[in-house]
């Protein structure tokens, strides 16, 4: 994806069959991005070598061209087009972004194992499991929406104010309008899991970026699930509705822009409001991987609980 134009840069996993993986990141201002396709393919070659799996050797080895990239600037070596900063893991990452992605690696890799996820992508989930997760996404939208409203009140400058604004009024606007289409009626009582989800991120309102951080796996890691799950996508399938959603060129924007917002913030905050970001971030990880979990593993009926 780096020879082709715009702000994303994305790159594909191809098999003789179907596309396997896509993956999106941001394009990186810099001159200095000689080497790039060299250090691409050695770092797919060693990361496959090591695991045996070309999409999580893809995943690592573009993770790390990206902060490669990133931080090429810092070489200041040579005149031209210099080479990308190969060192990036040793002298410290560039890009905070990038190293909580890194972080929350098991947890993404927990939540592509979990029943819900395989059998959403394979059409087999039941669609009683599917109708509870819709139900327990419903009502944590609506709290959810209410938290981005708040960072959209809490934001520094009208940007943000009018980005995290959208956000709210496209859940009440177009995604409850889609769970509707799959429900007879709302639930009225939230899962557990639910509430404590929307629980840490209420309590992550202490200031504008722990707060935003906290919002950013749903952005993140709705995008990176949904693209997989897009990948698997066909005309029969009974969910295919619901697996176009988050695999769109609008959702892709939305969280790049969501990142970047939550990287501006890191920049500008001192060390204990960064320490409180991150953690914040990595557990509304953890509470996706649980809010995925529930529908199939942990589902209860409470209207007798």
């Amino acid at each position: 994806g780096g020879h082709l134009a715009g702000a994303d840069c994305p790159d594909a996993l191809v098999s003789a069959g179907r596309v396997q993986l896509e993956l999106h990141g941001p394009r990186h201002a810099t001159r200095n991005t000689h080497g790039t396709g060299c250090t691409l393919s050695s770092t797919l070659a060693t990361r496959f070598a090591a695991t045996g799996d070309w999409i999580a050797a893809l995943e690592q080895s573009k993770s790390y061209l990206s902060k490669a990239i990133a931080a090429a600037d810092q070489l200041q070596v040579g005149s031209g087009h210099g080479p990308v900063n190969h060192f990036i893991d040793f002298f410290g990452t560039a890009d905070p972004m990038g190293d909580w992605w890194q972080k929350i690696q098991p947890i993404r890799e927990e939540i592509d194992q979990l029943d819900f996820i395989t059998r959403l992508s394979e059409g087999t989930l039941d669609r009683e499991d599917f109708h509870y997760y819709i139900a327990q996404d419903a009502l944590y939208l609506l709290r959810y929406a209410k938290v981005l409203s708040l960072a959209s009140s809490m934001a520094p400058d009208l940007g943000a104010q009018r980005f995290w604004s959208r956000g709210a009024n496209g859940i009440l606007d177009g995604e409850l309008q889609l769970h509707g289409s799959y429900l007879d009626e709302f639930a009225d009582t939230p899962s557990a899991i639910t509430l404590n989800y929307t629980n840490h991120l209420a309590a992550s309102q202490e200031s504008y970026g722990e707060l935003i951080a906290a919002i950013l796996p749903c952005y993140w890691l709705y995008q990176d699930i949904g693209k997989r799950l897009a990948a698997a996508n066909h005309a029969e399938h009974p969910y295919r509705q619901w697996l176009e959603t988050y695999a769109s060129e609008e959702f892709d924007s939305a969280t790049e822009q969501a990142i970047e917002m939550v990287r501006q913030a890191f920049e500008q905050a001192d060390p204990q409001l960064r320490a409180r970001m991150e953690a914040a971030f990595i557990r509304s990880a953890e509470h996706e991987r649980s809010f995925f979990a529930q529908a199939h593993e942990n589902r209860v009926d409470f209207s007798t609980a």
